[in-house]
């Protein structure tokens, strides 16, 4: 068997280095190329419905009317979803067509609110999400006739950190006695 020496047993580009230089100088210019094409097409940071696609225009129809309103962030979350819509089953589609629908119709304080309490439920211990999950299922088992009668669930009054303050006694100092005249 020969030797690995004069570069016999190398592939052809590592016995001389002429060709590996050229691709890499080649490789080179087309990321480079690449890059200049990237940067001459406008980042959409906050686009138009006009600047939809027709496809996502009519997944996301329920938010045209609301879309020029939308902050930014809350486009491309939506145009998230309107690209993996496609690879959703019926079902699952139709659960976001329906959620979609539900969400058009909320009002800027009521979507706001929404956001809020799902920000405290995912702040919640795992344990506390599980048991509210459990809850919420057991509500909606129950006949809508049975549900109608419970009415909405009652809203805790929450009270602002100035009233917790003025409820809280302030702390006792050393030496004073414990109970109060």
């Amino acid at each position: 068997l020969g030797s690995a020496r004069g570069g016999r047993f190398l592939p052809p580009r590592q016995r001389n280095g002429k060709p590996r230089a050229v691709s890499l100088v080649l490789g080179a210019l087309l990321l480079a190329f690449a890059a200049v094409v990237v940067a001459a097409q406008p980042a959409k940071k906050n686009p138009a419905w006009s600047d939809l696609t027709p496809e996502h225009q009519q997944i996301l129809a329920p938010l045209s009317g609301s879309w020029g309103e939308l902050e930014p962030e809350r486009k491309r979350k939506w145009i998230g979803i309107a690209k993996r819509y496609p690879k959703m089953t019926p079902t699952e589609q139709k659960r976001v067509q329906t959620r979609m629908d539900k969400w058009a119709k909320l009002s800027p304080e009521q979507r706001r609110e929404a956001r809020e309490k799902y920000r405290r439920i995912e702040k919640m211990p795992p344990e506390k999400r599980e048991d509210l999950s459990r809850r919420w299922s057991e509500y909606q088992a129950l006949p809508p006739a049975e549900r109608q009668k419970l009415g909405p669930p009652p809203k805790e009054p929450r009270a602002s950190a100035r009233q917790r303050a003025r409820e809280k006694p302030p702390p006792k100092m050393a030496g004073e006695s414990s109970w109060e005249w």
